[in-house]
C-alpha cells in the first residue's frame, strides 16, 4: 500500500471524473488524501479518502468572469501564491510515495517541483501540449473573436500573472507554468478521460504516456431514481430537451428565457438545469412544459433526452454522447471552444454561438438535430470507443502498473 495525496482543482468539472478513480484506488490498498475546498468535502470523503482544505471555495473564484483563460490563469497564481505556504507543510507532513494532480491544478503543479515527489497527472479536460497546439496558436484560437474588452482583460490577466509567478520563482526556486503547462500539467503518465479518437489530435500529438481511458463514470445505482426529489411523474412520453450550461458560468437570465420562448408549449418536454449562481427572481416563470430545477440526476436524464443543449464541458460532452444524446453546443469559455469545435466535427451535434442564439435558430437547430439520423449515429460511434477505452479502472490499473515501475 502507498500513500497518495491528490491535489485537485476546485471545480465540479474537474473533481468529479476524478472520484471514482479515487474510489478504485482506495478499493484496491492505496491511502489517499485528497486536497479541495469545503464545497467538495462529503463527494470525496464518500470516496474513502482523507478530506484536506486549501480554504475557501472564493479564493479560486476571484477572477472566475474576466478575461478569459488568461484572467483565470492570474486569478489561480494569485490563490497559489496564497495557500502555498500552508499547503507545503500539510502535504511534506502527510508524507505522500507519490502524487496525483488535476490538469488544471497549478498549485499541485508548483506543490510538485517544490517537494520533488513522482506524480501523475488526471486530465478532466482534452489533453494539450505543444505539439497539438503552440501557446501562441492558442490565443489566436481563444481570443481570435472576443470582444475587445475581453482581449484587453486577458492581457491584463497575463501581466497580472507574469507578475505573481516571477514572485513565487524567487521564493520557491520553481518554474510556472506557461499557457500549456498551465492547461495540461504534463507529468509521466497523463490520465485523461476521453478516447484518443474524441480527442483533438489523438492520432499524432500524443506519445505513449497518455493514456486516454474514456469518461470515468460509475454506473448510476437503480435507486437513484426513486430517491431523487426530481418530479419524474411529470414527464410527459414526449421528446424531451435536455438544457444545462453547466456549474461555473451558468447565471444566464437572457438565454432561460430564449429557450422558454423558443420551446414553450411546444411539442417538446424541457429539463432546464439552472445551478446555483443564478437568483431565482431574475427568472420569468416557465411554460408548462419546462422542468426548472437548479440540480438535475444529469445521467438519468440523458438517457431519456433526445437532445442535449450544453456549454461544451468535457464532462457533460462525454456523457451525452455515451447515451447517445446529440448536442447543440454554446461555448462560452476556454476549453468549451475545442471540445464544440469536435463534436462539430464528427458530426455529433452543432455548434451555436452564442450571440446567435435566438428563438428561431434554437428552434431550426433544435428541428435538425433531433429529427436528422446521422446525429445520433454518430453519437453512438464514438460512445463505443468512450466505453471500450475502460473508464476509471482503466485509469487505476495505469496509476498502479506506473507506480510499480519507479519502485513504489
Amino acid at each position: 500500500m502507498s500513500k497518495v495525496v491528490f491535489l485537485s482543482h476546485p471545480a465540479h468539472g474537474h473533481i468529479n471524473p476524478t472520484l471514482p478513480v479515487v474510489a478504485e484506488l482506495i478499493r484496491r490498498g492505496e491511502e489517499v488524501v485528497y486536497y479541495a475546498t469545503d464545497l467538495f468535502r462529503p463527494k470525496i470523503e464518500a470516496t474513502g479518502a482523507t478530506f484536506r482544505s486549501y480554504g475557501p471555495q472564493e479564493i479560486f473564484e476571484r477572477k472566475l468572469a474576466y478575461g478569459g483563460m488568461l484572467g483565470g490563469m492570474a486569478g489561480l497564481i494569485e490563490a497559489a501564491e496564497e495557500i502555498l505556504p500552508d499547503l507545503l507543510m500539510q502535504v511534506r507532513d502527510d508524507q505522500p510515495d507519490y502524487l496525483l494532480l488535476e490538469a488544471h491544478s497549478l498549485t499541485g503543479n508548483l506543490v510538485q517541483q517544490i517537494i520533488n515527489r513522482p506524480a501523475m497527472t488526471l486530465c478532466s479536460m482534452f489533453a494539450f501540449n505543444e505539439q497539438l497546439i503552440p501557446a501562441p496558436q492558442l490565443i489566436r484560437f481563444l481570443y481570435g473573436q472576443a470582444p475587445h474588452e475581453a482581449v484587453f482583460d486577458g492581457l491584463l490577466g497575463l501581466n497580472h500573472y507574469i507578475e505573481v509567478a516571477q514572485r513565487i520563482s524567487q521564493r520557491y526556486g520553481v518554474l510556472c507554468p506557461n499557457m500549456i503547462g498551465y492547461l495540461s500539467n504534463r507529468q509521466p503518465l497523463n490520465i485523461v478521460f476521453t478516447s484518443r479518437y474524441f480527442q483533438i489530435g489523438g492520432d499524432r500529438a500524443f506519445d505513449d504516456s497518455y493514456k486516454f481511458v474514456g469518461p470515468s463514470v460509475t454506473p448510476s445505482p437503480t435507486a437513484a431514481l426513486s430517491n431523487s426529489d426530481f418530479p419524474w411523474d411529470a414527464l410527459t412520453g414526449q421528446p424531451l430537451i435536455y438544457i444545462s450550461m453547466g456549474t461555473m458560468y451558468n447565471a444566464e437570465a437572457e438565454f432561460y428565457h430564449t429557450c422558454f420562448d423558443a420551446f414553450g408549449d411546444g411539442g417538446y418536454q424541457v429539463v432546464l438545469s439552472i445551478g446555483q449562481r443564478i437568483d431565482e427572481q431574475a427568472l420569468r416563470q416557465a411554460p408548462a412544459n419546462f422542468i426548472v430545477r437548479r440540480y438535475v440526476p444529469q445521467l438519468e436524464i440523458l438517457q431519456r433526452a433526445a437532445l442535449f443543449i450544453t456549454h461544451g464541458g468535457m464532462n457533460s460532452a462525454n456523457e451525452g454522447i455515451l447515451y447517445h444524446v446529440p448536442m447543440i453546443v454554446l461555448p462560452q469559455q476556454a476549453d468549451h471552444y475545442v471540445v464544440a469545435q469536435r463534436v462539430g466535427e464528427l458530426g455529433a451535434g452543432v455548434v451555436l454561438d452564442r450571440s446567435q442564439a435566438t428563438v428561431e435558430r434554437l428552434q431550426q437547430l433544435a428541428t435538425q438535430v433531433i429529427n436528422e439520423p446521422s446525429y445520433k449515429a454518430q453519437c453512438e460511434k464514438i460512445a463505443q470507443g468512450l466505453r471500450d477505452a475502460g473508464g476509471y479502472r482503466r485509469a487505476a490499473d495505469e496509476i498502479l502498473a506506473y507506480k510499480a515501475t519507479i519502485g513504489l
